[in-house]
């Protein structure tokens, strides 16, 4: 299979672990569409991006009560969105 058609098939991988954040931020020669949900809500757009790492800014709706946040992707090509999501990966955020 060719790596254009892997990338029409698979989804984009997500990881949320503490070396990537500290890795150098850097410019990917690729755009990704990033969705988000909070303690299990309905799916928003962070809109597309070729930065690594991605941070995301929003304030905690209670800074007091944990949430769970939930993150998948898509390749973004041609100004959508496309592709299969990524899987789904969960962080808890805490005040």
């Amino acid at each position: 299979m060719h790596y254009r058609d892997m990338i029409a098939v698979h989804g984009p991988t997500l990881g949320l672990s503490a070396e990537e954040i500290a890795n150098t931020q850097r410019e990917l020669d690729f755009y990704i569409w990033i969705e988000s949900r909070i303690n299990n809500g309905e799916w928003v757009a962070l809109g597309a991006d070729n930065s690594k790492p991605h941070y995301d800014t929003r304030p905690m709706i209670d800074p007091a009560l944990p949430e769970v946040r939930e993150y998948r992707l898509r390749w973004w090509d041609k100004g959508v969105p496309n592709g299969e999501f990524s899987p789904i990966q969960k962080i808890v955020v805490v005040g």
